[in-house]
């Protein structure tokens, strides 16, 4: 069955009500949670590069400039940066915050698409099941069983601290409980607070990270749920093809 039979979906019978049960069984399919993650990962690796390139820009424009990246004062690098970007209205402050944000939703939203393509007996209900309410990577990273190195779980860690803090919104839901006495939280940084040391990107490690992570970790679930979206289909919905095989088979001698 191809994807364009799935039309029998909407029969002219079907009322509004029914409709919309339809249409959101049809989005809780694993393939659907992937392919969104798939795309927001497009689009974090767009804001990625775009904000490199502004990054790459920025210390280009500082070296000609014979700018001391050894030793200086913050307000220094700060006030560099400002004047680049003033003479060139068309580049902004690189946000790699973005890039995050975007990469928690693409991860998000496979690891649900996985998790669901695993336990496919929790397709079809009119609300989603309680175990996909949570933006927890590494809890939803342990529950479809997905090997991760030390690193790969700070990351993700890291990933789930950023979109429920900075990442959404200027300010966290509480004031930050110190873990030490210099644990201090001094709240939303911008790039020129953050990189201190602009020759190197401090955001390109954890970037090789996720990349691997979807290479090597993600890959073959990510197959799968492609692969198993037809059966997924055909145990959340009644198709007359599948009615068909039904009546044949109940007509065959035994």
């Amino acid at each position: 069955m191809a994807d364009n039979s799935y039309h029998y979906l909407l029969s002219g019978g079907s009322d509004t009500a029914d409709i919309n049960q339809k249409m959101f069984r049809l989005s809780q399919q694993p393939k659907s949670w992937v392919g969104k993650g798939m795309r927001l990962k497009r689009d974090a690796s767009l804001f990625y590069e775009a904000s490199e390139s502004t990054r790459s820009f920025i210390v280009s424009q500082l070296e000609k400039k014979n700018f001391n990246f050894s030793r200086f004062y913050r307000w220094e690098l700060q006030e560099g940066i400002n004047s680049i970007l003033e003479k060139n209205e068309d580049i902004f402050l690189p946000d790699f915050d973005s890039y995050y944000l975007l990469m928690h939703l693409s991860l998000e939203n496979v690891l649900k698409g996985v998790w669901l393509d695993k336990f496919p007996e929790q397709i079809g209900f009119d609300k989603l099941p309680n175990i996909l309410r949570t933006h927890d990577l590494p809890r939803l990273a342990s529950d479809i069983s997905l090997s991760l190195s030390a690193q790969q779980n700070r990351l993700l860690s890291k990933l789930v601290d950023i979109f429920l803090g900075y990442g959404r919104y200027p300010i966290k839901d509480r004031v930050r409980k110190p873990a030490s006495p210099h644990d201090w939280d001094f709240g939303e940084r911008s790039f020129d607070a953050v990189c201190i040391d602009c020759i190197t990107n401090p955001y390109a490690v954890d970037k090789k990270v996720i990349d691997k992570l979807f290479e090597e970790n993600l890959q073959m679930a990510i197959e799968a749920v492609f692969e198993n979206s037809h059966e997924r289909m055909l145990s959340t919905f009644d198709f007359p093809e599948q009615q068909g095989s039904n009546q044949n088979s109940d007509n065959e001698d035994p």
